[in-house]
C-alpha cells in the first residue's frame, strides 16, 4: 500500500469512528422539525414559512465540549420540553476534568421561557445570573452539558453515556430564521437565531431511536469545542496533505 492509500485509509477510519456517534432520531427529526416549526418564523409573523434548518440531517458534529465565548457570559433559554416526566429532569453543564462535578441551570420546575445566565471565570469558578456567589469550581472553562432524569444521566459527550448513544442534537443558527419563545408570565419573545446561539434537543429514553423532544434548550454565546479525536483527525489530513505534495515536488 502507498503513501496516499495508507493515508486515505487511516481518514476513512477516524472518520467512521466519529460518524458512529451520530444522532440515533427514531423518526428521522420529524416530531423535533415538527415542534420547532411551530415557533418559527420569517421574521414577519408569517408561520407558514419556517426555518431553514432540517433537524433530521443538520445536527452538528463535535458537541462534547463547550467553552463560553462572550466575557459577559451565556444566557440559556428553555425552548421546548415534552418529557413524559418533566419535573423530575433537570438540565446543566459538568466539569471536563470532573463529571461528578456539576452545576444545574434548570430543575423540574423550570418551563418554556425560564432563562439563566452562566458565566466561568479563568480560575474555574462558576457563577450563575450575576449573584457573586460561585454555584461550584471547574478544574478548566471547558465543559459538557448535561440532562438528569428520574432513572438516567445523559452527557453531550456520548462516549459517557451507559448506553452508548449520543442523547444531545445541536443546531447552530443561520442569522436568518427567527424563534418566538413563549413565557407563561411575561408573555413571548421573537429574536433572530444568531450563528452564537445552538438548539440543544435531548432524548431522556435509554437506547436509540428517540425524537430528542424532551427538552430543547437555546444557549447563546458558546462555541464547541474541538475533541482530540476530531484535533486528531484534522492534524493527520494536514500530515498527509503535506506528505503527498512532497512525494509530488520530488517526483
Amino acid at each position: 500500500m502507498n503513501l496516499k492509500s495508507k493515508f486515505l485509509a487511516a481518514v476513512v477510519i477516524l472518520s467512521a469512528s466519529s460518524s458512529a456517534l451520530a444522532v440515533p432520531f427514531g423518526d428521522g427529526g420529524a416530531a423535533l422539525q415538527a415542534s420547532i416549526d411551530e415557533i418559527t418564523s420569517n421574521g414577519l409573523g408569517d408561520f407558514s414559512v419556517n426555518n431553514s434548518v432540517n433537524f433530521g440531517t443538520d445536527a452538528i458534529a463535535g458537541d462534547s465540549y463547550w467553552r463560553i465565548s462572550a466575557s459577559g457570559g451565556s444566557v440559556s433559554t428553555v425552548v421546548l420540553e415534552l418529557s413524559s416526566t418533566p419535573n423530575a429532569n433537570s438540565f446543566g453543564i459538568f466539569d471536563r476534568t470532573n463529571i461528578d462535578n456539576r452545576v444545574e441551570l434548570f430543575g423540574g420546575s423550570s418551563g418554556q421561557g425560564n432563562r439563566i445566565t452562566l458565566s466561568i471565570y479563568d480560575n474555574g469558578a462558576v457563577e450563575l445570573n450575576s449573584s457573586g456567589t460561585a454555584a461550584g469550581w471547574f478544574g478548566s472553562t471547558t465543559f459538557g452539558y448535561y440532562l438528569q432524569t428520574a432513572s438516567d444521566i445523559w452527557y453531550s459527550d456520548p462516549t459517557l453515556n451507559i448506553d452508548g448513544v449520543d442523547h444531545m442534537a445541536s443546531y447552530q443558527g443561520t442569522d436568518a430564521d427567527y424563534l418566538t419563545i413563549p413565557n407563561p408570565l411575561f408573555g413571548s419573545t421573537t429574536g433572530v437565531w444568531l450563528s452564537n446561539e445552538y438548539l440543544l434537543a435531548w432524548e431522556e429514553s435509554a437506547g436509540a431511536g428517540g425524537d430528542y423532544t424532551d427538552f430543547v434548550v437555546i444557549v447563546e454565546s458558546v462555541v464547541p469545542v474541538p475533541t482530540p479525536g476530531s484535533l486528531a483527525l484534522m492534524g493527520l489530513g494536514l500530515v498527509g496533505i503535506g506528505l503527498i505534495a512532497r512525494r509530488r515536488g520530488r517526483a
